[in-house]
């Protein structure tokens, strides 16, 4: 796990937004191998492993894809959704998806890109998370893909959202408040997370 991808990762439990911090044992080019992060609000502690933050979910997916799956134009495809380009950011990348991280990083060679994976190494990610939903820092994400329709991976990926960010996920996905849809096809959709509204003191004008 990156070093500088530390200020983004957060608590599983619900209380006030914190930081976590980390004690290390083992890191290697600013790449964290074997360590501990801490949450100090609430004492919990998610270790570290071969680069891995286990958050304690081993649930996800393991599925046998065939070749047509990392297929350029499987790869071009997500990336156009995530509107990737030079100004660079955060990414999120599920399970599934998360094995084509390398690929769709070529188009924003600047971005960061966190993915869920409780089975293997995924090469161009900076962190990698063992978790089933997404313990981020608030409106940290620009673009998140999807492959689950779980309502709770939902909640905290919208959490996770800039507004303006893009969403992708699988097509029978209710669409959840705050997300404008931008185009479908059999697989996905792609939303937008709405901007929030602006309120202005208005002021009594001087006479």
């Amino acid at each position: 796990m990156h070093v500088e991808l530390l200020d983004k990762l957060r608590c599983l439990n619900a209380h006030e937004d914190s930081h976590l911090v980390v004690t290390t044992a083992v890191t290697v080019r600013r790449h964290i191998r074997e360590g501990l992060l801490g949450c100090p609000v609430c004492k919990a502690e998610y270790p570290i492993h071969e680069g891995v933050v286990d958050y304690g979910f081993n649930d996800l997916p393991l599925l046998e894809l065939s070749q047509e799956f990392f297929s350029e134009e499987r790869v071009t495809k997500l990336a156009a959704m995530l509107a990737l380009d030079e100004r660079g950011g955060l990414y999120i990348l599920d399970c599934v998806s998360s094995l084509l991280t390398s690929g769709i990083a070529k188009y924003s060679p600047d971005s960061q890109f966190i993915v869920l994976s409780a089975h293997q190494a995924i090469s161009g990610a900076g962190a990698i998370l063992r978790s089933e939903t997404l313990p981020l820092a608030p409106g940290c994400a620009r673009g998140i893909v999807l492959d689950r329709s779980s309502a709770s991976l939902l909640r905290s990926a919208i959490l996770a959202l800039a507004p303006g960010g893009r969403l992708v996920a699988p097509v029978e996905t209710n669409k959840p408040a705050g997300i404008t849809i931008l185009a479908r096809d059999d697989e996905y959709w792609v939303g937008e997370r709405e901007l929030s509204p602006v309120i202005s003191e208005l002021r009594r004008a001087p006479r």
